[in-house]
Order: structure tokens, then sequence, then C-alpha cells
């Protein structure tokens, strides 16, 4: 008898202190609850004014411990969204920017200004996608205008401009390395038409037309009194530009009034 009497009283004594544990449990959460209750009502205020980074920071006090479906969705919102406004180097982290915001919960379009910044960093990183997809495709159309020998358009098609901020270093050094590709062969390309056409001017040049332009230039006043001499045998400079030489006489003298080189493109080089 006095075993069965022992035997209650124990088990007594256990009811009362699971009894205790559970009151104190049930507090500690009920305690906890109105702590995440109170966290959700001030990050909704932050929200509603547009303030991400205060909610996120008053959040942050309970992410990862409580189950709390409106506390999750403030979270993903708030946390989301700082992820990716924060990152340095955005623009070269465009897939997983989007991957970011995709995940934030629907529920931030009930917030005005913050659905406003989240829907515009959206439209940023689709405007800056689309933008490096058209650069790709600027890139291929100078290389073509290279190829068929366009030097001078791929040269103003490669120019920098404002959206070059936002494409890859990568792409922009592609373009760059294109555009100084452009300026070598447009050079290269004026260079040799300009001697292909001074080759031509040579050819052309004749005694008789050094002549003529060295009566132009010697008898222009419109004076009798002198008289030109042209030397028959061309002759060619340190750059290969064909020239006649010519002296001016006063007529019926042999002294030397001027001399002077003509060349084929009519220019007059002096002699001392």
């Amino acid at each position: 008898m006095k075993e069965i009497q022992k035997l209650k009283r124990g088990n007594k004594i256990i009811i009362g202190i699971v009894a205790i544990v559970a009151f104190i449990v049930i507090g500690s959460i009920g305690k906890s609850n109105n702590e995440v209750k109170v966290i959700i009502n001030k990050a909704k205020e932050y929200l509603n004014n547009g303030e991400i980074s205060e909610a996120e920071n008053v959040l942050r006090a309970k992410a990862g411990e409580t189950n709390n479906r409106e506390f999750e969705k403030l979270w993903s919102i708030a946390y989301g969204y700082e992820q990716v406004s924060n990152k340095f180097n955005l623009y070269d982290n465009i897939d997983w920017a989007e991957e970011m915001l995709d995940k934030i919960d629907k529920s931030y379009k009930y917030y005005e200004p913050t659905r406003e910044k989240i829907d515009n960093l959206k439209e940023e990183l689709s405007d800056v996608k689309n933008t490096r997809e058209e650069f790709k495709e600027k890139i291929e159309e100078v290389q073509g205008l290279i190829d068929k020998g366009g030097y001078e358009e791929a040269m103003e098609l490669s120019k920098e401009t404002p959206d070059w901020q936002k494409v890859s270093q990568e792409d922009k050094n592609t373009m760059m390395d294109l555009e100084n590709q452009a300026r070598d062969l447009y050079y290269e390309q004026k260079t040799s038409e300009k001697e292909e056409e001074r080759k031509k001017q040579d050819e052309e040049f004749t005694v008789e037309k050094a002549i003529e332009y060295a009566e132009d230039y010697s008898l222009k006043t419109g004076l009798d009194t002198l008289r030109v001499k042209v030397d028959e045998t061309p002759q060619y400079d340190e750059e290969g530009r064909k020239f006649y030489n010519v002296e001016v006489y006063i007529k019926g003298s042999n002294e030397v009034l001027e001399a002077y080189r003509i060349y084929s493109n009519n220019k007059i080089k002096r002699l001392d």
C-alpha cells in the first residue's frame, strides 16, 4: 500500500514538472510569436515607405528562427532586393540578379514605394540584357564591314557610346580591338590610294606639262621680259616624287633670277 502511495506521489511530481515545463515552453513560444508580430508590423511600415534596407535590418533578428509565413514573405522581399541592389559589379551578374528578383514574393506589389523600386530594378536589368545582346550584334556588324573593306563605316559604328557602361568588359575589349583594326586598315587604304594617285600623276607629268605649269607660275604677272627654262630630265626626291628643275631668266640675260622644283601636283619648292 505504501509503495502505491509513493508511486502516486512520484507521478504527481512528474506531472507537475511537465506542466511547469509546458507552461514555460508555451510562454516562450507566445513571447517569440509576439516578437515576430512586432517585427512584421515594423517591417511592413518600412516597406510601405520604400525603406527596404531598414526592413531587412529589423527582419534579420528573426531570420531563420521562425516559420511564420508572413514573416517569410517580407524577408523574401527585403533580403532579395538588398542582395541585388548592393551587389558590386551588378551588370556582370545579370543572370544571378534576375534569378534573385524572381524569388521575391509577389506580395511586394502591395507596398507601393517598394514595388516601384523592385520593378525599376527589374526593368534596369532587362534593359542591360537587351543592350548587351544588341551590342553583340553590333560587334558582328562591325566585323562584317571590316571583312568587306568598309573601314570608315566600321570606325564610326565602333565608337564608344554611353551604352558601353552596360556592356561586359570582354565585349568592350572586342569592340575596341575591332575599332583599332578598322582604323589601321583605313589609314593603310588611304595611304595606298594616295600612293596610287601620286604614281598616276607622276606618269602623266611630262616635260610639256612642267613647262606649262612653270610659265603659268613665273609669267603670271604678264611681263614679257622673263623666260623660263625647264630641265627636260625628270628628277625624283627622297620620297620618290617626280619633279622638274626650273630656272627663270630675264630675256637676253643668262643670270638666274629664280630657281625651283615643280612637281606633278603643281606644287613649287624654291631652291636657294
